[in-house]
């Protein structure tokens, strides 16, 4: 295993889909509890993409080490993508090295303007998939999928850990324009016990839209 940051290693992962057996990969990751089942699960977009007529322009948020942004530039002209976590936005820059149509951004979505950092829960210390973001003064900036002024957006994919309704949010404008098929993560999370995990869903019914299938938690 080759480090390339004190933070990142190299992995070895013999991926079909991708044509890759080496990954740059958070070096606290718990494969066995934490991302990794990343590679598996990234296959669950498909039961959505099927839905999806155009394919010029996704937005995906969460970049799963850039394992989500990778699957889906198979498919789309131009992937957008965003990473809060600075570990993890080391891996995905490496790993989307020879991607040319992903175009990776470093920060959060939401519906308001600032900086947050990402926090983990206690029991979820080694796994890089489950950071979920706080405001903060400093740290990684928000952006509103409104503010990137899209052309085309026919697919969004969030992988955000609880603020999907925020995201949507800041999406407002976009999604009365383009009607795109979105993907929204639904789990309950201790630190918004009093939350709904519906609260995102019944947003986009009251904006006509309807679930089509479920995959997992999505």
């Amino acid at each position: 295993m080759l480090s390339i940051s004190p933070d990142i290693t190299i992995i070895e992962k013999c991926v079909a889909w991708s044509g890759r057996d080496h990954w740059a990969w958070p070096r606290y990751d718990d494969h066995d509890k934490g991302l990794f089942a990343v590679f598996d699960w990234v296959l669950d977009l498909d039961a959505a993409l099927k839905h999806v007529k155009q394919k010029k322009c996704c937005v995906q948020a969460g970049g799963a080490c850039g394992v989500n942004p990778i699957y889906l530039s198979n498919h789309f002209d131009t992937v957008i993508t965003l990473e809060p976590d600075p570990p993890n936005w080391q891996a995905m820059l490496a790993n989307l090295r020879g991607c040319g149509n992903v175009k990776p951004l470093f920060g959060a979505l939401s519906n308001r303007d600032g900086h947050c950092v990402v926090k983990r829960e206690a029991e979820q210390q080694k796994n890089c998939g489950a950071g979920f973001v706080v405001d903060a003064e400093a740290g990684a900036p928000y952006y509103r999928i409104d503010g990137l002024h899209l052309d085309a957006c026919d697919f969004i994919q969030l992988d955000v850990e609880g603020s999907e309704l925020e995201a949507l949010q800041g999406a407002a404008k976009t999604i009365e324009k383009f009607r795109p098929v979105i993907v929204i993560e639904e789990t309950d999370f201790k630190r918004s016990a009093k939350v709904s995990k519906y609260r995102a869903r019944e947003s986009l019914i009251n904006q006509n839209y309807r679930c089509v299938p479920m995959a997992h938690n999505d």
